[in-house]
């Protein structure tokens, strides 16, 4: 997968080295944005040193990412469990920084995903129905900015992806989502709308169901229940 603003860079390796280079760690899901090229060419010295690898623990379900980074200054540890963006703990030398002092298996509460797979169909439909003016907004944002890189995938996307169609007709719900999740793939520097912590997914989802509603003539505020639903 390529990295945004990083001169083409790609993979779990690159990814990690430059993480240990930003220099801002508060951009969140956002930091490749922070990306300078100071940080691209000490990233690459670090690789080409060998000082950077990965471990998979395949034994584990659920998203749990684990990172200590070693410098001069000191060792930093960060844990992520559940989501992406939910940094269980943070610690530098051994001590806890921020989070709770527990391990993934005592982390407290049950995620919001297990919750809402164990409810039936019908009751998913009814809480989609209770959206607040605020969850709207959320959504009809989540899905400009999804098909905001749909539409800069267009001008990237490889022809073979998809016919080129009729010149009048609109360009068609699954040529919009291959450009938006090629344009991802490649590390376009676009934000996107996740679902279930996929970018991909999330364009997978808003686009058939929220351009594919409006083309049909549903109401605005039923499309917006049919992407929450989904």
């Amino acid at each position: 997968m390529g990295i945004p603003n990083s001169n083409r860079a790609t993979g779990i390796l690159w990814a990690e080295a430059l993480g240990a280079n930003l220099p801002d760690g508060s951009l969140g899901l956002s930091s490749f944005e922070g990306i300078t090229d100071a940080a691209i060419e000490a990233s690459g010295v670090l690789l080409g040193s060998g000082s950077v690898s990965v471990d998979i623990d395949s034994s584990r379900t659920g998203l749990m990412i684990e990172v200590t980074v070693v410098r001069e200054q000191g060792t930093g540890r960060a844990l992520l469990l559940h989501d992406h963006g939910n940094l269980a703990r943070l610690e530098k030398d051994g001590v806890l920084v921020r989070g709770e002092d527990a391990l993934p298996e005592g982390a407290k509460g049950v995620p919001i995903r297990q919750l809402l797979a164990e409810l039936p169909i019908e009751s998913l439909m009814d809480l989609a129905r209770t959206l607040s003016r605020e969850d709207r907004a959320k959504l009809q944002r989540g899905f400009a900015m999804n098909m905001k890189i749909a539409k800069h995938g267009l001008g990237i996307l490889p022809g073979g992806f998809a016919g080129p169609g009729r010149p009048e007709a609109p360009v068609a719900l699954s040529h919009l989502v291959s450009a938006g999740v090629f344009a991802r793939m490649s590390g376009e520097s676009n934000p996107v709308m996740t679902l279930a912590g996929s970018g991909n997914n999330g364009i997978t989802l808003s686009i058939p169901v929220f351009e594919g509603g409006r083309r049909a003539g549903h109401a605005e505020e039923r499309v917006e229940e049919a992407l929450a639903f989904g």
